[in-house]
């Protein structure tokens, strides 16, 4: 999908500023990044310790492949989420999870597959309609995409993630009038967003040319 995003200008000299400011923040979120880092992989020693004692837990093998994910390890994920689904076929969370993951990898079949199961086991499930959206805006079937939005946003009306969400596929699909509601609406859930507002103010430029052409 589009990332709708304005551009801030600044001069030189507050370019050096930001330069300097930017360079302690990339520190801090480096320190925390390793911190997250050696966390994800105790819990993953730890799962996997508790999966030698209990191997047919699928609570244990959601947690392991939740804590694959969290590392950033997707193919290793994958198989303790289909042991849980195997093993508790009505785990919505686990089908949804396993579609992310292998929307992630690019296995588009098997990752529709797992969002159907997902939102079969659970309904409502907007989370889960949300990622499937991802998945087929990705692969070009963008008014499928819209559809499942729709849908999402049925269920959780206050979601502005979506809201802007959909305003960017609408506003692609050239409906406008229609994406402005959206991205008006993700600007009032969440007022202080710049990049909502950025893309609404966007799409009020482009409304406004196109009527006085």
């Amino acid at each position: 999908a589009i990332v709708w995003l304005a551009r801030d200008l600044a001069g030189q000299r507050g370019a050096r500023v930001l330069v300097a400011v930017g360079a302690v923040a990339v520190l801090g979120l480096s320190v925390m990044a390793h911190a997250r880092v050696a966390q994800w992989q105790d819990s993953i020693t730890l799962y996997e310790a508790s999966l030698a004692n209990a191997p047919g837990s699928p609570r244990i093998h959601y947690n392991l492949a939740l804590a694959y994910s969290e590392a950033g390890e997707h193919r290793q994920a994958i198989p303790h989420y289909r042991t849980t689904v195997t093993q508790d076929p009505g785990h919505a969370k686990a089908w949804n999870n396993l579609g992310r993951t292998l929307n992630i990898m690019n296995l588009d079949e098997q990752s529709e597959a797992a969002f159907q199961e997902a939102l079969r086991h659970k309904v409502p499930y907007p989370l889960a309609r949300i990622n499937y959206a991802g998945l087929l805006d990705r692969i070009g079937r963008r008014d499928e995409a819209i559809e499942q939005r729709l849908i999402a946003l049925r269920d959780d009306p206050d979601n502005a993630a979506n809201h802007n969400a959909l305003g960017s596929l609408m506003a692609m699909s050239d409906r406008l009038d229609e994406a402005m509601v959206h991205f008006r609406r993700a600007v009032q859930l969440e007022q202080g967003n710049s990049v909502y507002r950025a893309n609404l103010q966007r799409a009020a430029g482009m409304v406004q040319q196109r009527g006085g052409s």
